[in-house]
C-alpha cells in the first residue's frame, strides 16, 4: 500500500515538474495568451494594424526558413521526412474530420480543420525537438518542405474537408499563401545572415507573433465566442497531438529490422552503437523529431488561411487557441521524451 502511494506521489511530482518546465520554457505562449486577451479588452488598435498582417506573417515564415537552415545534424532519411509529412498533412486532417463528426460543433470543426491544414511551425518544432533530445536536422527539413508545400496542399485539404455550407474560394487562399511563402523565400535569399543574428531574429519573431495574435483577435468580433467553443478547440488540439504520438510510435514499431526506441533486431544497431542488442542512436531521436514536426502547426499561416475564409472570427480564434494548447502540451511531451531516452540509455 505504502509502495503504491510513493509511486503515485513520484508520478505526480514528475507531472508537476514537466508542467512547470513547460511554463518556464514556453514563456512565448504566455505572451501569446496575453496578446489574445489584449485583443479582446482593447480592440481599438486592431483595425489600424490589420493591413500589416501579411508582412508580419512573411517575416515569421522567413524566420522559420532561417530556423530550418540552422537546424543542424546529418541529412535525414527521405522515409522519415515522408512519414512526418504524411502524418501532418494526411492523418491529422482525417482525425479532425472524425472529431468534427463525432464530438465537435460545426463552428469548432471549421476552426480545427483550418489549424491542422497549416504547415509545420519551424521554430517551435526545432526547439521542442532539441529539448526532447531529438533529431533537429530532421525537424528542420520537414518544416522547410512543409512550408514550401503549403500553397498547394493546404487549399486541397480544406476543399476536401470543409462542409458543403462553407464554400472555399481557392484562388485567394492560394494567392495569399504564395505571397507569404514567396516573400519569405525572397527575404531568405536577400538578407545576409550576418545582418540579422539569431538573437535579434528570435526576438523579432516573438514580437511578430504577439502582434499577429493581437491584430487577429482585435479585428474580429469575439463577443460570440463561448468558453465551450474554446474548450472544444483545446480538446481537439490535445486529441490531435495524442493521435499523432500514437501514429509516430506505431510507424516506428512497424519498421522491420531498424532501431525503434533504441532497440535493434539481431543485436545490430541501425545508425548507432550496439550494447547487448540495443541501439543507442537515431531511432529514438527520429521518433521525437517526427512527432513535433508533424503535429505542431504554423500560427501565422493558419491565421492567413482563417482570414481568407470569410467565416467570421471563429477560425482565427480557433487557430490561436489550438496553437497555445499545442505549445503548452509540447513542454510536457518534450520533458517526457528526454526523461525516457535518458533513463533507457542509462539502463543500457
Amino acid at each position: 500500500m505504502n509502495g503504491s502511494r510513493v509511486a503515485a506521489r513520484r508520478a505526480g511530482e514528475r507531472v508537476a515538474d514537466a508542467l512547470a518546465s513547460a511554463l518556464v520554457r514556453g514563456y512565448k505562449v504566455i505572451l501569446v495568451a496575453v496578446a489574445a486577451l489584449a485583443g479582446v479588452a482593447v480592440p481599438s488598435v486592431g483595425d489600424a494594424l490589420a493591413p500589416l498582417t501579411t508582412p508580419i506573417v512573411v517575416f515569421l515564415v522567413f524566420g522559420s526558413l532561417r530556423d530550418a537552415r540552422t537546424g543542424g545534424g546529418p541529412s535525414p532519411s527521405l522515409r522519415a521526412v515522408a512519414e512526418s509529412l504524411s502524418i501532418g498533412y494526411l492523418a491529422l486532417p482525417a482525425v479532425a474530420v472524425v472529431l468534427g463528426r463525432v464530438v465537435l460543433s460545426p463552428a469548432a470543426t471549421t476552426g480545427v480543420l483550418v489549424a491542422v491544414a497549416a504547415p509545420t511551425t519551424a521554430g517551435s518544432a526545432i526547439v521542442w525537438t532539441r529539448l526532447g533530445d531529438g533529431d533537429t536536422g530532421l525537424a528542420a527539413v520537414v518544416a522547410l518542405v512543409s512550408i514550401l508545400l503549403a500553397p498547394v496542399v493546404a487549399p486541397v485539404i480544406l476543399s476536401a474537408t470543409l462542409t458543403a455550407d462553407l464554400s472555399l474560394d481557392v484562388v485567394p487562399v492560394v494567392r495569399r499563401l504564395l505571397v507569404v511563402v514567396g516573400g519569405a523565400v525572397a527575404l531568405y535569399w536577400a538578407v545576409p545572415e550576418r545582418a540579422l543574428d539569431e538573437t535579434h531574429l528570435r526576438r523579432g519573431s516573438l514580437a511578430a507573433i504577439v502582434a499577429l495574435v493581437y491584430v487577429s483577435v482585435a479585428s474580429s468580433d469575439v463577443a460570440g465566442t463561448s468558453v465551450a467553443y474554446l474548450g472544444e478547440v483545446a480538446l481537439a488540439a490535445l486529441a490531435v497531438m495524442g493521435v499523432g504520438l500514437a501514429l509516430v510510435l506505431a510507424v516506428g514499431k512497424a519498421v522491420g529490422g531498424k532501431a525503434v526506441g533504441g532497440k535493434a533486431v539481431g543485436g545490430k544497431a541501425v545508425g548507432g552503437k550496439a550494447t547487448g542488442g540495443k541501439a543507442i542512436g537515431p531511432g529514438r531521436r527520429q521518433l521525437t523529431a517526427v512527432f513535433f514536426s508533424s503535429t505542431l502547426k504554423n500560427l501565422g499561416i493558419g491565421l492567413i488561411i482563417a482570414g481568407s475564409l470569410g467565416a467570421g472570427a471563429g477560425p482565427a480564434i480557433a487557430v490561436t487557441a489550438f496553437y497555445v494548447v499545442q505549445q503548452l502540451a509540447s513542454g510536457g511531451v518534450a520533458e517526457a521524451f528526454q526523461s525516457r531516452w535518458s533513463s533507457e540509455q542509462n539502463s543500457e
